[in-house]
């Protein structure tokens, strides 16, 4: 593991950054976005390892819809251990359990609900925040306008979270007194596909503070 760690902080030669998958009109997403070192880099290599290896036996798979059943599965179990490191709050700043923080993120939120998206659930946790949110031609009709015509990424959800995470990193650092990053780059969204699994990611959005035992009910997390 220390010989991996080691590898990534010596490649000077070439770099990219994980490419978002392209993002869709008239879907429904679910988005996760963290603070800056919340998850130790250890957890963080070993996720991608299973990733890789996930991938490497995916790729021997000829059906499609087997393929797409075990990504499915996959993602889901992978998200899950994602966030129970979140939960445990064990590394890294809690800035979101400041009040004052909290407010300004959430009001963030609430400005591009009806312009970008159509927001149906969000719950900001002590280092991340959980989104749920219909994007549909509407919202990117507006979004398209307020980038001037023709300069809408098909990542949308992208510049999105972008947009959110740079202003409320400014503000919130003030009210902190510190500078610096404040949001990791990446997000995790994943396309919601019907109705039953939309409402499950909805009640795990609202029930995230008390499986993480920060409250004994939905309604006791501010």
């Amino acid at each position: 593991m220390n010989g991996r760690i080691n590898d990534i902080f010596n490649e000077p030669h070439s770099y990219r950054r994980n490419l978002p998958h392209i993002q869709s009109v008239n879907a429904c997403y679910f988005v996760t976005t963290r603070l800056v070192d919340s998850i130790p880099i250890s957890i963080l290599l070993r996720l991608e390892m299973e990733r890789e290896n996930f991938e490497r036996q995916l790729k021997r798979i000829k059906a499609e819809s087997e393929r797409a059943d075990l990504k499915r599965e996959f993602e889901r179990k992978h998200f899950k251990k994602y966030d129970e490191v979140l939960d445990k709050i064990a590394c890294g700043p809690v800035w979101l359990g400041n009040e004052h923080v909290a407010k300004i993120v959430m009001d963030a939120v609430k400005y591009y609900d009806g312009i970008r998206y159509e927001l149906l659930a969000c719950c900001i946790m002590p280092n991340h925040i959980h989104m749920v949110f219909w994007m549909g031609e509407e919202n990117v009709k507006r979004f398209s306008e307020s980038l001037r015509r023709n300069r809408v990424s098909p990542y949308i959800v992208t510049n999105t979270m972008q947009s959110i995470k740079k202003y409320t990193a400014i503000r919130a650092n003030r009210i902190i007194k510190r500078s610096g990053q404040f949001w990791t780059r990446e997000s995790y969204d994943h396309v919601i596909r019907n109705e039953r699994s939309l409402q499950r990611v909805v009640n795990y959005v609202l029930n995230n503070p008390v499986k993480a035992k920060l409250v004994e009910q939905p309604d006791d997390w501010k």
